[in-house]
């Protein structure tokens, strides 16, 4: 064997070792790429070995550039999907708490208006930071791009919670039980299509 049959030799099974890998790592793309080639070289309908080396070494270079890409996709994917989950679970959080505002707003008798207050206040300062950081990330992204469909639903989420606290506001400051029945009915409306709205951008996001 010469030494540019060698060389070549061991590129090739180099190549193979290589796409090997990347099969394993769900590359088929590339291995069928790989059991084309493969034959053409074993077959001798390469005339010029050093010839087919040179394809080779193009073929091992066109192979990096495309896992290279292919895997700087997944983190980005998986990053965003962090992100929107993280605010996902931010709101759901926010919203178990303003459930437990409006309880203690119907049901007990204890709760001073002030401390009331306070509570209400704390939880729409937190829902206006997490819109805040949504604007942000939103303005971040490419437009027109899928990733900002989902955060166009959340906004719609955050939305439909300050109303629901403007009815506990409402509700906090009324005697009249006919009248607190009427704000509790809106108050539900909203809490039950903010739910709904986190759960679709839960589906959403799935669908990625």
């Amino acid at each position: 064997m010469s030494c540019g049959d060698y060389l070549l030799c061991y590129d090739f099974n180099h190549v193979h070792k290589y796409c090997q890998s990347l099969k394993d790592n769900r590359s088929d793309f590339i291995h069928k790429i790989f059991l084309f080639v493969n034959p053409i070289y074993k077959k001798g309908k390469v005339q010029n070995k050093m010839k087919f080396k040179s394809y080779v070494l193009m073929f091992m270079a066109s192979i990096l550039v495309f896992t290279s890409s292919l895997s700087a996709t997944t983190i980005k994917d998986d990053t965003y999907k962090k992100t929107i989950s993280n605010y996902i679970e931010e709101l759901s959080v926010l919203q178990n708490q303003i459930f437990a505002l409006a309880h203690k707003a119907t049901f007990s008798s204890s709760s001073s208006s002030s401390s009331f207050n306070t509570e209400l206040d704390a939880i729409y300062n937190n829902l206006n930071k997490i819109y805040e950081s949504m604007t942000v990330y939103y303005n971040a992204l490419s437009p027109r791009s899928i990733e900002r469909r989902n955060l166009l639903v959340l906004f719609n989420a955050v939305n439909l919670l300050r109303g629901s606290l403007f009815q506990l506001d409402k509700l906090n400051d009324t005697q009249s039980s006919l009248e607190k029945m009427t704000i509790l009915e809106n108050y539900f409306g909203f809490k039950l299509e903010a739910n709904n709205t986190i759960n679709n951008v839960r589906s959403l996001l799935s669908q990625l």
